[in-house]
């Protein structure tokens, strides 16, 4: 694109709908002209995860899927039915507020658990 130039933000991911949205919108609106777009500063961020709630059975699965391991593996491993490691990871999962099993053990891994 004519014009164009890196524009670097703070962060990790930057889709609109999430996270700093105010300043992906305000790169945007210089982009293209539109003129100063209104920071409101960064939305409320969501509350820390909870970590030390993680029960030593939870974290050990939870270094099994970081180290990617399916759920079966993972029930071989550790000689627990496929149901037990899936109702872990769903403990897991609610506990640190993250959407998937990967994004659980990343958190983990950014947050120096695992």
């Amino acid at each position: 694109m004519p014009d164009a130039r890196f524009r670097p933000l703070a962060g990790v991911a930057h889709p609109p709908w999430r996270g700093d949205a105010a300043a992906v919108l305000a790169a945007m609106a210089d982009f293209i002209r539109l003129g100063p777009y209104p920071l409101e500063g960064p939305e409320p961020s969501a509350p820390p995860p909870d970590l030390a709630s993680l029960s030593e059975r939870e974290l050990e699965v939870l270094r099994l899927v970081a180290d990617g391991l399916s759920n079966q593996q993972i029930a071989e491993r550790l000689v627990l039915s496929p149901h037990t490691v899936h109702r872990h990871l769903a403990n897991v999962r609610a506990k640190l507020g993250q959407p998937s099993r990967g994004a659980a053990a990343a958190a983990a891994i950014r947050a120096g658990l695992i």
